[in-house]
């Protein structure tokens, strides 16, 4: 588990041109969530981000949903209010059919209800 979150943590950091933080970020990874790599592989990410660890799995999924939706706020260039949720659903979404189109995106987002022109500018 070590090397696998020590080798996540290089990557991540080498595709987002970032140094990797100091070791003391590093989660105790003998917990059992950490059994399965999803779960290495968002801690490494929440060390990139600089947080410390997080404790459940549910908190390390909560903490890269907001990572994403503050990437997606800085990307559309905005801060308009949009509920997290909103953009989680969107995620997910993504993630399920494996990635998509700026039309088919906004194409899904509207079916989904979420009100947003900033994808109308895209």
């Amino acid at each position: 588990r070590p090397s696998a979150f020590q080798d996540a943590l290089k990557d991540f950091a080498n595709a987002q041109q970032i140094q990797p933080p100091l070791p003391q970020l590093a989660p105790d990874l003998s917990d059992k969530m950490y059994e399965r790599p999803l779960f290495i592989h968002l801690a490494a990410l929440a060390a990139l981000a600089g947080e410390a660890e997080h404790g459940s799995k549910e908190a390390l999924l909560k903490s890269q949903l907001n990572r994403e939706f503050a990437y997606w706020q800085r990307w559309f260039g905005t801060n308009e209010p949009l509920p997290s949720e909103d953009w989680g659903d969107a995620l997910a979404w993504l993630a399920l059919v494996g990635g998509a189109s700026m039309k088919e995106l906004r194409k899904a987002v509207i079916s989904m209800g979420i009100d947003t022109p900033r994808f109308a500018e895209v």
